[in-house]
């Protein structure tokens, strides 16, 4: 299931992952961790500009880390390029510094090292930063960075790094799969004249590991012959999440969690499900994205929801949909007397899903609520809200974009 952006430049997936033959437990709204893998043609790009055979094998020394290898070796230079390195990453000025002793030409050493100094720095940051260069525009900048000894060279690389996700779908619904919704970044970058596009590495990934049409309701999928092809698979474990449903059902929930942020929110309305409905609290929900008839992934299911009582109410923001953009924060000031009943009077349980921003701004929406309805000065309302995080009743799980 997929929604697009307008600009074609974006959009928000929901894949789900079969847990049968695996011994992967997980509970509703933990996190999923996906090791991802770069893209096919960035690996041939990068080996290309390096002058390096993909199917050349290497290993590197055990007795050289206190803790072992980087990774396992040995591996050809597709393994280690497509699974250990992170490519599409903008290297910090540190890798800069350690490329530059792999490159032969003094031009480029000297003018990588001075990327990487103190007085480079602000030209590193137009000119690398603020354009998205990833390591394989890096070695297509500096192509005197050719043949280098491998086990040297990948020891210095940034390594590829797990992305986690928060899962969207309840273990008492969906104990032998787990949903993920994710957000597929693709990005003009600037910069180059190829007009090259910032691809995320994981939801790229994803994107490229989930079936397309013709591989659903367990049909599997067929290569470009019409021959069967292996189901796709990832590398993945649960990490455990501060976000958990009140013990106590007839505890209220305010849920806010726009775009992907809907994740643990949808996870929470299934879970609800098989609550007892003559006992279950309320529960709310502010969900927020650019347009209804493009990004409303999961419309349906919410507004079943309601109907059914799951959902006691959903708020909406549609941010350009108007001519005046609308937030999920703009939408709990705008509920503020409700909001303050269910916090003061209910002892509601608030989860905050989404962007640090978001996450900020509606924190301070939060407290200039509390302030006007408690009474209460601002630092005072502050120290409110503090006292709701450390007892639990006001959770966050925030990212930065």
């Amino acid at each position: 299931r997929m929604s697009a952006g307008d600009d074609g430049m974006g959009s928000t997936k929901h894949i789900e992952f079969d847990l049968k033959g695996t011994c992967i437990e997980y509970h509703t709204a933990d996190n999923l961790a996906i090791c991802p893998e770069n893209d096919p043609e960035m690996v041939k790009q990068a080996a290309s500009f390096l002058g390096l055979n993909l199917d050349e094998w290497f290993h590197m020394e055990y007795d050289r880390y206190e803790l072992g290898p980087i990774f396992p070796t040995p591996c050809t230079v597709r393994t280690a390029l497509s699974c250990y390195i992170s490519l599409n990453l903008v290297p910090s000025r540190s890798t800069l510094a350690k490329l530059a002793n792999f490159a032969t030409m003094q031009e480029h050493r000297e003018r990588l090292k001075y990327l990487a100094s103190k007085e480079g720095k602000d030209e590193y940051h137009s000119r690398i930063v603020d354009r998205k260069h990833d390591l394989v525009d890096i070695f297509e900048m500096f192509p005197s960075i050719h043949k280098p000894e491998l086990g040297s060279f990948f020891e210095i690389l940034p390594k590829l790094q797990p992305r986690y996700y928060t899962i969207s779908s309840s273990s008492v619904k969906h104990p032998n799969r787990i949903h993920v919704t994710a957000s597929i970044v693709n990005e003009k970058k600037p910069g180059l004249p190829e007009g090259r596009i910032f691809r995320g590495a994981c939801t790229t990934f994803l994107d490229r590991l989930t079936p397309r049409e013709g591989a659903i309701n367990g049909k599997r999928p067929k290569d470009e012959r019409g021959v069967p092809a292996v189901w796709p698979h990832a590398y993945v474990f649960v990490r455990k999440s501060t976000f958990k449903l009140p013990q106590d059902i007839s505890t209220p929930i305010i849920l806010i969690g726009p775009g992907t942020g809907i994740s643990p929110m949808r996870a929470f309305i299934q879970e609800r499900e098989s609550q007892d409905p003559e006992k279950r609290g309320d529960a709310i929900l502010f969900f927020g994205c650019r347009r209804e008839t493009e990004d409303f992934i999961y419309r349906e299911e919410l507004l079943e929801a309601v109907n059914t009582g799951v959902l006691t109410k959903l708020h909406t923001a549609f941010s350009r949909q108007q001519a005046t953009k609308v937030y999920v924060q703009q939408l709990l000031k705008r509920e503020a007397s409700t909001v303050w009943s269910y916090v003061a009077e209910k002892r509601a349980h608030i989860y905050v899903c989404g962007g640090t921003q978001m996450g900020k701004d509606t924190q301070h929406a939060l407290e200039e609520i509390v302030q006007e309805y408690g009474n209460l000065n601002k630092s005072e309302a502050h120290d409110y809200v503090e006292n709701l995080t450390k007892t639990k009743r006001y959770i966050q799980e925030l990212w930065s974009a």
